[in-house]
């Protein structure tokens, strides 16, 4: 959403929340362009780091503030990146093969749009990474949260905790499981997203010069006159 300085100032100090709704950190400040522009929100995370998050890629769902981190929404996004950029190249290559551009002009649209390919094949491989290494913790994660509620029935099947209190915890526990469980499969089907996403060569040729038919040049004969 876009944020005006007048709001921006009202959210410093709440709490934000991620994607998966879990705490994502707190509000510290803004940067201002302009009394209308709010372009980047500072978030101390949990971990006491403090970044900047563009105000674009936070929304408000139900009084709650959400920064945008979403596995499934990155993916979509380089998708449609690639395929508005191999859209752009190929209308390129059709005008360069009916001669309605020149040469010059269409090797350097053409680089501008190769740079922009390399850097959205950079873009997936660093996302395809950071996917990867988070569905591991993820794993790891949802591995602990179901010993520990096993756990905790156990001391309540035991009697060591009051029902009301194994209850809490148990309920404590299922939520945090949702969500990593959620997370961890949004994460697993971004691989497999970006697995499917057909990248080009970062060069590519030159089209092919239209050639005319052999059949239709004259031949023309070199006859060395005989000696009488």
């Amino acid at each position: 959403m876009s944020i005006k300085t007048d709001v921006a100032k009202t959210i410093i100090g709440e709490v934000i929340h991620d994607s998966y709704g879990r705490v994502y950190g707190r509000i510290l400040g803004f940067t201002v362009d302009s009394p209308k522009s709010v372009p980047l929100i500072w978030v101390e995370q949990k971990t006491g780091e403090v970044s900047s998050c563009p105000s674009s890629k936070i929304t408000l769902d139900n009084d709650m503030m959400i920064v945008n981190t979403s596995w499934t929404v990155k993916s979509t996004r380089l998708s449609e990146d690639l395929r508005v950029i191999l859209q752009k190249l190929s209308a390129l290559h059709k005008l360069y093969n009916t001669d309605e551009i020149v040469k010059e002009a269409y090797d350097k649209i053409r680089n501008h749009y190769e740079t922009t390919i390399h850097s959205l094949t950079q873009r997936r491989q660093i996302l395809t990474q950071n996917a990867a290494e988070r569905l591991e913790e993820l794993t790891a994660t949802a591995g602990h949260l179901e010993f520990l509620l096993a756990k905790s029935k156990l001391a309540c099947s035991l009697g060591y905790v009051d029902e009301d209190a194994c209850s809490l915890v148990a309920d404590a526990l299922r939520d945090s499981l949702k969500r990593a469980l959620t997370e961890k499969n949004d994460a697993e089907a971004t691989i497999d997203a970006l697995a499917e996403v057909s990248m080009p060569p970062e060069t590519s040729a030159p089209p092919r010069v239209k050639s005319e038919d052999a059949s239709g040049q004259p031949i023309l004969l070199h006859i060395k006159e005989a000696g009488l």
